[in-house]
């Protein structure tokens, strides 16, 4: 992906720091792929996959190309989108009192997460 303006290299380790761009949209994600290499990596993908985002995430327009991708060519792949406050907020952290106090949303995901696995690792 070509990035934008947001984009900045790490001085301090020569990367891209890509949690500093912003790429909200998919519209905005889409044109700066370059989309047969992106299909060419998609095509061999046969594990079924579940893509989450969070609403207000700086990347989520990546993370929604990625789905798309997927869809477009048949790929079992499933979204969800979140809104929450914390990036990585599906991995619960104990609280100021050293206890695990997952939220509402945390625990939403959590049960999405889990009945994907069940779909295709519970024995049946």
């Amino acid at each position: 992906m070509r990035p934008d303006s947001t984009a900045h290299v790490n001085p301090e380790t020569g990367l891209l720091n890509v949690e500093q761009m912003l790429m909200r949209e998919a519209s905005k994600v889409r044109p700066r792929i370059t989309e047969d290499v992106a299909l060419a990596r998609v095509r061999p993908i046969t594990t079924p996959i579940f893509v989450q985002g969070r609403d207000s995430d700086e990347l989520q327009g990546i993370f929604r190309v990625c789905y798309d991708l997927l869809a477009e060519l048949g790929k079992d792949a499933k979204w969800a989108s979140y809104q929450h406050e914390a990036h990585g907020f599906v991995f619960v952290r104990r609280n100021g009192e050293g206890v695990y106090a997952p939220d509402a949303v945390q625990m939403q995901a959590i049960r999405d997460s889990i009945g994907f696995f069940d779909t295709y690792l519970k024995a049946r």
